[in-house]
């Protein structure tokens, strides 16, 4: 399974981590304003209770991250006022890191971020879709890459071909959803994933026919309340990425506490 949605984030705390350890205003290259804003973002309350990837922490000293991922799921969802408001902060206050015209392009974490507070209503109901053994359908390596080219976060490359299984029918009609409903939110896609989204969408559709894209998602996919995880190596969040990602975290939250 691509692991880059984890990675991003992970990159994103190292930064964080390495400002509040060096009591710098600037972490690495990051401005003045970008860093205050990562600082903030950080702190909002929010983040602590809704789904966000605070609630991996306990993953770190968990033998069994079953209740773990399944808290996580269970929380209620960060609000889009929530995630809006920061988005838009993020585009503001990190236009540089932003900016694609710069001679070595965008910031890809920054990138990152803020393609997790715009996509979060996809992102946290596609993260928790359980397949028919009550497995996470992330942990497999076709939905992984599917997730990962739709909500921007791999835009690397693009799905060849496509599994016509419930969950990748899930993962896919609920981006499909929100572009819908928010067509101004591709814009925020990587330059070559909004070029071939519909490229995508004709692929799927001869793969797996025109009902694959009906906008339903299938029954027993839901995101609430699953019980049971597949959990493989090295498919799926592997225990090695897991503790150093939480480890970090633990870190960069006991500096601010």
């Amino acid at each position: 399974m691509k692991s880059l949605q984890i990675n991003s984030l992970l990159v994103f705390v190292l930064v964080a981590f390495n400002f509040v350890s060096a009591q710098t205003v600037i972490p690495g290259n990051v401005s003045t304003s970008c860093g205050v804003e990562l600082n903030k973002l950080i702190l909002t309350p929010e983040y602590s209770n809704c789904a966000s990837f605070l609630k991996l922490l306990p993953l770190q000293n968990a033998s069994d991250p079953k209740p773990v991922l399944d808290g996580y799921c269970n929380a209620p969802k960060c609000s889009d006022s929530t995630t809006n408001t920061s988005a838009t902060e993020v585009k503001s206050l990190c236009q540089r890191e932003l900016n694609t015209s710069n001679p070595q392009g965008p910031d890809p974490q920054i990138m990152a971020l803020k393609d997790i507070l715009i996509f979060n209503a996809p992102i946290v109901q596609s993260l928790c879709f359980k397949n028919s053994s009550g497995g996470y359908c992330y942990t497999d390596s076709d939905s992984s890459q599917i997730f990962g080219y739709l909500s921007g976060l791999d835009s690397s490359s693009p799905p060849r071909d496509i599994t016509c299984s419930s969950c990748n029918k899930a993962i896919v009609n609920t981006f499909v959803n929100f572009y819908k409903a928010h067509p101004e939110s591709t814009a925020d896609l990587p330059q070559n994933t909004q070029g071939s989204i519909n490229n995508f969408e004709t692929m799927v559709t001869q793969r797996c026919g025109q009902d694959f894209l009906d906008g339903k998602i299938p029954n027993g996919n839901s995101s609430q309340k699953g019980s049971g995880i597949s959990m493989h190596s090295p498919s799926g969040f592997t225990m090695f990425t897991n503790t150093i990602f939480v480890a970090l975290l633990v870190l960069l939250i006991s500096h601010f506490i």
